[in-house]
């Protein structure tokens, strides 16, 4: 479902996979079968000026007995308004269930997006002797879709 406005714009989805319960083993094993997966996302977008973007989110998974959900948002800060380029600086942070607290920082330049995050481990794997480092970059291409909106597109990293 998607509901846009001339300033915000509100998405929400639910989807299921492998209901036909694919086998998940190599060895002939009609125990071994992948459950279902459930997945519901939301996303909320408002233009607060015409350089400052505001985005909240959030998403939760469940697959048999194993479950999470990751819940935050962030700042998009419109360093140049060229509709047809406009150039973005994006900030936020996410949580992720009991495990982990995610900052994230991008940047928006033409049709391109480059982003970094990195997990900050707080459940008990956080004082363990060996500690869990999980960063990631990210690129994306993204297409020349038209939006009614002075920038041309929704220009969060979020989506």
């Amino acid at each position: 479902y998607t509901y846009e406005s001339e300033y915000s714009s509100f998405d929400a989805g639910i989807s299921g996979f492998h209901f036909n319960k694919p086998k998940q083993t190599f060895m002939e094993d009609e125990k071994q079968v992948l459950p279902a997966r459930y997945v519901a996302h939301a996303n909320y977008e408002l233009f607060l000026s015409d350089h400052i973007i505001i985005n909240a989110n959030g998403i939760y998974q469940r697959q048999g007995t194993a479950g999470y959900f990751s819940v935050g948002g962030g700042l998009g800060y419109v360093v140049n308004d060229k509709e047809e380029t406009p150039t973005i600086f994006n900030a936020g942070v996410w949580y992720w269930s009991d495990n982990a607290i995610i900052p994230y920082v991008g940047l928006v330049y033409k049709k391109f997006q480059v982003g970094f995050s990195y997990d900050i481990t707080i459940n008990k794997l956080s004082s363990a002797q060996i500690r869990p480092r999980s960063w990631e970059v990210s690129l994306i291409l993204r297409g020349g879709e038209k939006r009614d909106r002075i920038l041309g597109i929704i220009p969060c990293p979020w989506k």
